[in-house]
């Protein structure tokens, strides 16, 4: 299955390396907007991929841009 997992520009550090760490592998798109990405996974694990993201996630919330 493909899955495509949007995010703002400042996060991009934070799922590349969650993603790397896990072992998926990403294609990156240019967004809706110039400040967000698209990141399209293809995986046969979509709970493991779904758990990368939550974790990305709550990693993103406590860095917090300013």
């Amino acid at each position: 299955m493909k899955a495509a997992i949007a995010i703002d520009s400042w996060k991009l550090a934070i799922f590349t390396r969650h993603l790397h760490e896990k072992g998926f592998s990403y294609e990156q798109k240019p967004g809706a907007t110039k400040d967000d990405y698209l990141l399209i996974v293809e995986t046969d694990k979509p709970q493991e991929l779904g758990q990368l993201v939550l974790k990305a996630n709550m990693e993103a919330a406590r860095s917090k841009k300013k």
